[in-house]
């Protein structure tokens, strides 16, 4: 994963976590240790969480002081690709 991005000026990534079920310790450690590999950083860090707003809240507060600013939380696939796509803050 730590060559997602190389070669690009820029790119983003979505992740839909909506039918998952939360990880077990080893998986995060992994998960965290490959996001924080990659190099170049993401622009924008998408996560599809679908419609919880308490769970979203709970991954705001964790994941955004370890990914920064560029993490962001949706409810929709489509919320997170216009995000990826720059065009969220021409809403």
């Amino acid at each position: 994963m730590a060559l997602l991005g190389r070669g690009w000026d820029s790119y983003a990534v979505i992740v839909d976590l909506n039918d998952t079920h939360r990880p077990n310790a080893a998986t995060r450690a992994v998960l965290e240790r490959e996001v924080l590999a990659l190099s170049p950083r993401p622009s924008r860090f998408c996560v599809v969480l679908g419609g919880n707003p308490l769970l979203r809240a709970a991954a705001r507060f964790i994941s955004g002081s370890v990914f920064g600013p560029e993490f962001k939380v949706f409810a929709t696939m489509t919320e997170a690709i216009e995000e990826a796509n720059g065009r969220a803050a021409s809403r």
